[in-house]
């Protein structure tokens, strides 16, 4: 009898349920998206109104959680999309479950590269993946346009280049609710300060 799932996408399930598993995802929801974003589709593509994302809890704690606080940047990047996400290189520092980055897809920007500590991308890039295989109209835009890598602040030297993305070379930096403890402040300061101390070519913002 003949499969009703192909099967890539069979192996793309199988192999995904296992991250899940190593991750210790707690918790796996859809959560719907803000009104305004539903109608923000890709081209030529159907209405997503939902996003898969995972949280880790147990296994990253403050890190593995969608916190309040995703939604007002999601709102302001919105309502600035013109001047901040359609068509720019977009940063995410301290992305956690990568829930924001995922939500720009529906604004069409140029490309994103989504960043927390090397404990925490295997979360980001399950969620990734989960909305590629749950989402035809938005699969390749993260297969192709987003990229997950390690990124631990404080250090005056920037990572390399991973998969054809460069932290250099983004246009627009974001986060939200990133320093939990006071400790956090230096460091990220120290990165924030290599990456607006780029050549003015950058063109950071």
């Amino acid at each position: 009898q003949q499969s009703i799932v192909p099967a890539p996408m069979a192996s793309t399930m199988i192999e995904l349920v296992a991250s899940i598993a190593e991750m210790r995802v707690n918790c796996l929801r859809p959560i719907t998206l803000p009104s305004f974003l539903i109608a923000e589709s890709v081209a030529g593509g159907s209405e997503v109104s939902e996003i898969l994302c995972g949280e880790s809890v147990g296994l990253l704690g403050i890190g593995g959680k969608i916190w309040d606080s995703t939604f007002v940047l999601i709102r302001y990047l919105y309502q600035n999309r013109v001047e901040l996400v359609s068509g720019k290189r977009i940063l995410e520092l301290g992305a956690g479950t990568g829930i924001t980055s995922l939500a720009l897809s529906r604004l069409q920007p140029a490309m994103v590269v989504c960043t927390d500590l090397e404990e925490v991308v295997p979360l980001i890039k399950v969620n990734v993946e989960l909305n590629a295989a749950w989402s035809p109209s938005l699969r390749s835009v993260l297969r192709n346009d987003y990229f997950v890598q390690p990124l631990s602040w404080g250090g005056e030297i920037l990572p390399p280049a991973v998969g054809g993305a460069d932290v250099r070379s983004c246009e627009v930096i974001i986060a939200s609710d990133v320093v939990y403890y006071p400790e956090g402040y230096e460091p990220l300061l120290t990165t924030l300060e290599s990456l607006l101390c780029l050549p003015s070519d950058a063109g950071l913002s």
